[in-house]
């Protein structure tokens, strides 16, 4: 989606946060960290803080940062 959306489309925002979720989950949480950071921003920033996803992202975010 980032090649036929760009990056500020829901649809690539999306699949980052997804991509990132994957990749956490198989323990690779270095790789994880700027895909959930780049998903992230673009949430909070279109959606604001309190939009389910933001939500969702923030609480991965705070896992991989520990």
């Amino acid at each position: 989606s980032l090649k036929i959306y760009g990056e500020n489309h829901i649809s690539t925002a999306s699949s980052l946060g997804l991509l990132g979720k994957i990749l956490y989950d198989s323990s690779k949480e270095k790789e994880a960290l700027p895909i959930v950071i780049k998903a992230h921003t673009f949430f909070q920033k279109k959606y604001g803080e309190d939009y389910k996803t933001t939500r969702n992202l923030s609480g991965l975010l705070e896992k991989l940062k520990k």
